[in-house]
């Protein structure tokens, strides 16, 4: 939690003070992966308890954020699912390189993936499975370093092999 921590106390100056808090609640959502508690969150972003659940209570009664039966941890919730998958939908370059994807997956019968830049991670917009029974986990939304140590390539997908090129399979170079 401690990365997203340092992020999220960057404002600018002409941040809206509640929007940013917002924001900052998803980031730390979306990175965690997990449900956390209040104290956690409160925690980690530096901020009041009393300011942060009255936050959370506005996002979860729209649905951004989802409490555990007991109502003490949040984790992210379906208005969050379905603007991502809006995203996905909206993208021209997801659609345009569909058939370029897919001529790749069975020309060469591995897992082929479309990724774009953020900062200094590749996050995949498209993915297709390859034809073998033994394959490596990968999802669309999710992100890699761009560049992956050695011992990561067998648990992300290469986003390097072929800088230029919008698409990948999942071979390494040497």
């Amino acid at each position: 939690m401690e990365s997203v921590s340092g992020a999220a106390r960057v404002r600018r100056h002409e941040d809206v003070k509640s929007a940013a808090r917002v924001l900052e609640v998803l980031e730390l959502l979306g990175a965690e992966g997990a449900r956390l508690s209040l104290a956690d969150m409160a925690s980690t972003l530096s901020v009041p308890k009393s300011s942060l659940h009255a936050v959370l209570r506005t996002m979860e009664s729209r649905r951004w954020v989802e409490t555990d039966p007991s109502g003490t941890l949040y984790s992210l919730g379906l208005k969050a699912l379905l603007t991502g998958t809006a995203y996905l939908e909206s993208d021209d370059l997801a659609g345009i390189a569909g058939p370029v994807l897919d001529l790749l997956a069975e020309e060469t019968g591995e897992a082929v993936h479309l990724g774009r830049l953020d900062h200094t991670d590749v996050v995949y917009l498209a993915k297709r499975e390859s034809r073998h029974a033994l394959r490596m986990y990968s999802a669309v939304g999710r992100r890699c370093p761009r560049t992956p140590p050695r011992s990561a390539r067998r648990s992300c997908p290469s986003t390097t092999r072929r800088r230029s090129s919008a698409a990948s399979t999942g071979r390494w170079r040497r």
